[in-house]
């Protein structure tokens, strides 16, 4: 049992810098102590990579004034009246600026602005409790105060209002069997259970299950276990800036690419990281990231798309 190692006092004492470096050299030299099998993979030629993103609308230099006068307008638009009993604003602003570097020669840096902005309100009558999220599931975005007006808060306060008392007294589906249209924003979270934390390939060797559980992948599935239908295209593609997945290289200095995961139905490749994809025979799909500079990178879903299907025609 490995015994547990406090930092060195002087540390704290060190400019910041200084302690993140030792901080994360600590992290390494005593996660090791846990490895059950040695790492190894191939080495990668070094790469470079800068991105620094400017938000239209800084949330961290606007003024407080200004965005509680925004946020206070949207929250008194969606006040309970009515079926309607309860509801919430939320606005959430993460500024983070991050340089990687490893011993093969990679270098990085990134600046990037992202925002979670939600609104939501509950109906309720003496039988049930319905509720509307807006824009839906998955809302954040690589952007500053601006998403709020991007996805246009103001203008759909009395929509969600309406369709969650609606909600209320719509007909329930009793068939076994039945055609559903799945909105945007369900879309994308059933896309991010069903196939993105799936498809996380260390959870394939039980390295990653504390947070989404193992998967039901299995190497021999790949190139032939039959994910979906045959107009189903899934890929990962972290070189896409419109994403917040998007990033130059991965925190194990894997440069950004777009790689498929199921190709028409069949499961073609994993998200893995460079120890993973050598364990699988695969190259390594730039997946590798931390939260923060001092987390450790774990294998993670970057920008999982679905492509359009084509259209089948039938006589």
């Amino acid at each position: 049992m490995a015994a547990l190692v406090l930092p060195d006092p002087k540390t704290f004492r060190k400019p910041p810098i200084e302690r993140l470096i030792a901080r994360a050299k600590s992290n390494a030299i005593h996660g090791a102590l846990f490895q059950k099998e040695k790492l190894s993979f191939p080495a990668l030629k070094a790469s470079t990579g800068e991105y620094i993103h400017h938000p239209e609308i800084d949330p961290f230099t606007m003024s407080k004034a200004e965005k509680l006068d925004y946020l206070s307008k949207v929250a008194n638009l969606i006040k309970p009246q009515g079926q309607v009993v309860h509801s919430y604003l939320m606005a959430e602003f993460e500024r983070q600026e991050k340089y990687y570097v490893n011993s093969e020669g990679s270098y990085s840096h990134t600046v990037v602005y992202n925002t979670l902005p939600v609104m939501s309100v509950i109906s309720a009558d003496s039988g049930q409790i319905q509720s509307r999220t807006w824009p839906g599931h998955m809302s954040a975005g690589r952007a500053g105060f601006e998403l709020f007006h991007q996805q246009q808060f103001m203008e759909n306060t009395d929509r969600i209002m309406k369709e969650a008392v609606d909600l209320l007294r719509a007909p329930v589906i009793t068939e076994e069997r039945a055609d559903i249209i799945i909105g945007g924003g369900h879309l994308a979270l059933q896309l991010h259970e069903s196939v993105g934390h799936a498809t996380e390939a260390d959870r394939i060797f039980g390295q990653e299950i504390s947070y989404a559980g193992k998967t039901f992948v299995k190497p021999h599935m790949l190139g032939n276990f039959q994910y979906g239908s045959e107009i189903v295209n899934i890929y990962s593609d972290s070189t896409d800036p419109r994403g917040m997945g998007f990033h130059p290289m991965d925190d194990e200095g894997v440069p950004g690419r777009k790689m498929d995961i199921i190709k028409n139905g069949i499961l073609v490749d994993q998200q893995t990281s460079r120890h993973i994809a050598h364990k699988l025979g695969l190259e390594p799909s730039s997946n590798m990231k931390a939260s923060f500079a001092d987390d450790f990178p774990l294998v993670r879903m970057t920008n999982l798309c679905i492509a359009p299907g084509r259209v089948v025609s039938r006589i």
